[in-house]
This record gives C-alpha cells, sequence and structure tokens, in this order.
C-alpha cells in the first residue's frame, strides 16, 4: 500500500461554522482509478470552497498513480494506491474502506466519498450537519430514478458516520462494517454493489435505533421517531437524503456535476474553464466510463 500524507495549512475558516462551534468534522475520499482529469476538478472546487477540510484521494493501482501522488501533494491533499487492481467495485469497496481507515487520523467524524466524476459545485458541509442532527442515521445518501433503472440508494455520493461504520455490531459477529468491507474487496460475485451498500446501512441504521452502538451525536430516540413518521418503503429505506444527488442524475442541473447529463463533457469544461485548470472535452471524453470508479 502506497500512502502520502502531506500536512495542512489552516485557512480561514468559513463564517457559518464559527457560530456552531459543535458542528462535525467532514472530511472527503474520492475514490479512481487514474483520471487525473477529474481528481484535478475535485481538487481545484476543494481549493476555491473548503481548503481546510481532509481530503483522501484512493488509487486503484493506475499507472498514473505517481502523477495522482504529485497532484495531491501540489494541493496538500493525502493520496494512497492499491498495490493491485481490484476493479470497478472492488475498487469503489478499497475506497470505502480506506477512507474509513483514514478518517480517524485526520479528526473526522462524517466521512463523504465521491466518485470521480461526481463533482460537487458548493460547500455541501452544513448539509451533512443539519442531517445528522436532524436525521440522524449513520448513512447520507440518494436515490436515482432514471429511464431504464431505478436505485433506491446510490454510492457516486455518499456520507457516512465514521463511528457507527467502525463499530463492532453483533450483526456482523462482532466484527465492523469496515472489516465486512474489507473482506469484499476481492469477493464481488455479480451482485449489485448499490443494493449491498444499502444493505449495510439498513444494518447499521437499526444498530443506532436499538441503541446496540451508542454515539453522542447520533440521536437514537430522535432517529427512531424519524423513522416512525416517514415509513418510508423498504427501497428507500436507512439512510438520511442528502439533496446534493438530486434524485435524478441524467436531468440535474445544480449542486454538482455527474457524467450521465446530457451535457456532462461540455460542464466539466466549463468548470476546468471556471477553475482555471487545462482541460477541455476531449480530456474527459475517454474517461467517461465504467473503467474507473
Amino acid at each position: 500500500m502506497i500512502l502520502v500524507n502531506r500536512m495542512k495549512n489552516t485557512p480561514e475558516p468559513p463564517l457559518w461554522p464559527q457560530f456552531s462551534p459543535r458542528l462535525p468534522s467532514v472530511g472527503v475520499v474520492v475514490g479512481t482509478y487514474g483520471a487525473l482529469p477529474y481528481i484535478h476538478l475535485h481538487l481545484g472546487i476543494r481549493a476555491r470552497l473548503y481548503p481546510e477540510m481532509p481530503f483522501l484521494v484512493h488509487d486503484d493501482c493506475s499507472p498514473q498513480r505517481d502523477e495522482l501522488a504529485a497532484l495531491c501533494a501540489r494541493y496538500d491533499a493525502d493520496f494512497i494506491s492499491s498495490t493491485m487492481r481490484n476493479g470497478h467495485y472492488g475498487g469503489d469497496t478499497s475506497a470505502f474502506m480506506h477512507g474509513l481507515c483514514w478518517a480517524p487520523s485526520r479528526g473526522v467524524n462524517w466521512l463523504v466519498k465521491f466518485s470521480r466524476r461526481f463533482v460537487p459545485l458548493y460547500d455541501f458541509r452544513l448539509e451533512v450537519a443539519r442531517n445528522a442532527v436532524s436525521f440522524p442515521f449513520p448513512t447520507q445518501t440518494g436515490y436515482h430514478v432514471g429511464n431504464h433503472h431505478e436505485f433506491g440508494f446510490t454510492t457516486s455520493a455518499i456520507a457516512m458516520h465514521v463511528g457507527a461504520w467502525s463499530a463492532p455490531i453483533r450483526s456482523y459477529g462482532g466484527r465492523s462494517t469496515i472489516s465486512v468491507l474489507a473482506d469484499k474487496i476481492t469477493a464481488w460475485n455479480g451482485e449489485l454493489f448499490e443494493a449491498w451498500m444499502h444493505d449495510r446501512a439498513r444494518t447499521l441504521a437499526q444498530a443506532v435505533s436499538e441503541q446496540e452502538i451508542c454515539f453522542p451525536d447520533l440521536n437514537a430516540a430522535r432517529l427512531r421517531e424519524v423513522i416512525q413518521e416517514e415509513g418510508r418503503p423498504t427501497r428507500w429505506d436507512g439512510y438520511a437524503h442528502w439533496p446534493i444527488l438530486g434524485g435524478q442524475h441524467g436531468g440535474q442541473t445544480v449542486g454538482a456535476l455527474f457524467h450521465s447529463n446530457d451535457e456532462a463533457l461540455r460542464r466539466y469544461e466549463l468548470l476546468s474553464n471556471a477553475l482555471q485548470l487545462p482541460y477541455n472535452q476531449s480530456h474527459f471524453a475517454g474517461l467517461n466510463s465504467h473503467a474507473g470508479l
């Protein structure tokens, strides 16, 4: 495993956290296989909107890992690379697992995992904090409804309570969800990744609501109220809805860029221009597939 750590500068913090001293610390992991232009967009957004936020790039042993490590060093971000290629689902699982293992070393309470092609356009930390108080599920994400398929749980943008995802629970024989993720990296057998992760989120929500695992910032009584009040069907249960996903990736026009939008390549190019980066549509065209994460 190749791990590069960088000391973070401490810029002037944004205004709103100064009035909410109990807000959780949020960090980000982005999973990728090469695709340096996408990672450059993520790092450019971070430098513009939340430069002080802990940030990790996880590469699935791509030929560009040295270039990615150098780019992360330029932006004072952390970098980790697998020692072997795990593929689309295995690489995604590895990004989750290593991000959760990395988070405590950076004092991160909530870990946000973005896919490389899902690029946020605003400071989303206040949303994560509000959800944690009002809808205290240990997982925050959204659903996708499209013309050809529906996902009741998505993994392109997801926030995870680090303590809950790290805690041993009875459902896993006293093991943590992190250890279950580690086992799964090389053991995918055709399951739908989103459905498998949704089951992990459901299991943790139940463990929190029943107070099998307890954290001061996850109010079990409030969570039980939310579950009862919302009465969500199974296909959408077990997590707090995070507005950044929009509910329909292809039609999403605000908040984030994603590859399934009809004008995705043009939008990536426009963002590159806005961040004064050197990429155009051709740089993203060959990378806009599931070859990476």
